[in-house]
């Protein structure tokens, strides 16, 4: 068995607050959830699917709150943030109205890579998903995170963000030449 050698930082609580910056490619690197189109993304049912889960996070768990993301056709890039346990507060009761099995809110406090794991894990099961792919998870093992140090650090991932979707048209025009 491969063995790989972890990207996770020694003695780091990834369960603490703190901006985080994921990144999350498909199973081979696959063009699974849509296509650029004019230096904008154009998401697929699968994609769709992604876009869902991903904002899924932030109504299941009190402390999860995301920024700025964009789904390629083959990579999520997204900014997370974990909350301190003071600067998250009960859901007002209109929020505790959840559609028939709907598992709820929590708040018990998960580290990103079990937050990363119900995401990878949510956007796989669905049923429409599953109909669509038949190899197991739609994801790659692992993912690339990067704690965020400071406010520059966060407003330089926040544009690497933004211009992703231009980027990658550049970079395929390159490798055409």
């Amino acid at each position: 068995m491969h063995k790989r050698k972890s990207i996770r930082l020694r003695e780091y609580d990834y369960s603490s607050a703190a901006g985080y910056f994921v990144t999350i490619c498909t199973a081979g690197h696959e063009h699974l959830l849509g296509r650029i189109a004019d230096d904008s993304v154009v998401l697929n049912h699968i994609g769709q699917i992604v876009h869902e889960s991903w904002c899924w996070l932030a109504t299941k768990y009190l402390y999860v709150a995301l920024d700025d993301w964009i789904i390629m056709p083959n990579h999520l890039h997204g900014i997370i943030f974990l909350l301190p346990d003071d600067a998250v507060s009960a859901p007002s009761t209109e929020y505790h109205q959840q559609p028939a099995g709907h598992s709820g809110l929590t708040a018990t406090r998960k580290p990103l890579g079990q937050l990363i794991g119900a995401f990878k894990s949510r956007s796989t099961r669905m049923p429409t998903v599953m109909a669509g792919w038949s190899r197991g998870s739609i994801w790659q093992r692992n993912y690339y995170e990067h704690v965020i140090r400071n406010e520059k650090d966060l407003e330089d991932i926040r544009k690497y963000i933004m211009l992703n979707p231009m980027n990658w048209a550049r970079r395929r025009l390159d490798r055409a030449d």
